[in-house]
């Protein structure tokens, strides 16, 4: 059975290790970008904070799949699709669900200051 972008299934063993080292390259370089997002979005009062979050995430690791687009001779179809794109969406979840919940605990100390003042 083939792979819906070419290659095999056997194939798809072998070029995992690649696929791990562009899979960290992309959250390293992406970390300080996401960062500087979060931050500044924190400093707003986000109506949507999982939406807000996503978006986040998405910005910033699609930086750092750029960044691994720049640094990796890989082309082949499972080893972008595994190792560049497929990262860029599950940290984006994962990190969307992250800031959504670091937000409404911000606004709900915030919340708590004001209600005490």
């Amino acid at each position: 059975v083939l792979l819906p972008w070419g290659g095999s299934w056997a194939d798809l063993r072998p070029g995992m290790w690649a696929c791990w080292h562009c899979i960290s390259f992309t959250a390293a370089t992406a970390f300080v970008p996401w960062l500087f997002v979060v931050v500044t979005v924190s400093r707003l009062a986000p109506l949507r904070p999982a939406r807000v979050g996503v978006l986040a995430g998405l910005s910033a690791f699609a930086l750092g799949a750029l960044a691994t687009e720049l640094h990796c001779a890989a082309r082949d179809g499972y080893h972008l699709a595994l190792g560049h794109y497929l990262p860029v969406l599950v940290m984006a979840l994962v990190t969307g669900a992250f800031v959504a919940r670091v937000l409404r605990m911000r606004a709900d100390v915030r919340s708590r200051k004001g209600d005490e003042a």
